[in-house]
């Protein structure tokens, strides 16, 4: 069997056009896999910076108990705000699962500030029924009684709302970090100068 110059390069054309097909294949399924990537990332960033968002608002809100803790009268609204903006962080809380899983470190420290705010709108809603409760007493005598009484709850609800929002706080600074771990900026100290 005698090999023509024609079959040669009729081999060669196939050969080469076969080449082309597999790198042309191989970019494209690497460009789709970055555009992925960046997608998803994107994504991410989007999840996390609602997050930050939420827990501004919520040390906002904390903060403004901690403020008002000594005068129960003035509580209500604070108390309110920070509920709100507690349930606004469960929520966020439940799309960070879902982009996360449960067991990741940026979840494990979310739910912390989660918990946190909830023991402190708790202890303050405590504080704003206990001080009802005083008020509803017609006779000086049980009254002063009840007031003791409730001066000790009062000063059990404010230790536990200090307690919480330190664990709030540091439990955020947590978060940001693993955040910032995961999505922030890879820039070389002579860039952010």
């Amino acid at each position: 069997m005698s090999v023509s110059a024609g079959n040669v390069v009729a081999v060669i054309a196939a050969g080469a056009a076969i080449v082309a097909v597999v790198v042309g294949w191989i970019q494209t399924n690497k460009t789709l896999t970055q555009n992925r990537e960046l997608a998803d990332l994107d994504a991410v960033r989007s999840v996390l910076d609602e997050a930050v968002v939420q827990l501004l608002d919520t040390s906002t809100q904390i903060t403004r108990i901690q403020n008002l803790k000594e005068r129960p009268d003035s509580l209500m609204p604070a108390w309110e705000a920070a509920d709100l903006a507690g349930k606004r962080i469960s929520v966020e809380l439940e799309r960070l699962k879902v982009r996360f899983g449960v067991g990741h470190p940026i979840v494990k420290s979310f739910a912390g500030t989660v918990a946190a705010c909830s023991e402190v709108t708790r202890a303050t809603n405590k504080m704003i029924e206990w001080k009802e409760m005083g008020l509803d007493l017609r006779n000086k005598e049980e009254r002063a009684a009840r007031s003791a009484e409730l001066a000790v709850w009062r000063k059990e609800g404010i230790e536990v709302i200090e307690q919480e929002a330190e664990r709030f706080e540091t439990e955020r600074r947590r978060f940001l970090g693993a955040a910032h771990a995961l999505t922030g900026a890879k820039l070389k100290a002579s860039e952010i100068s």
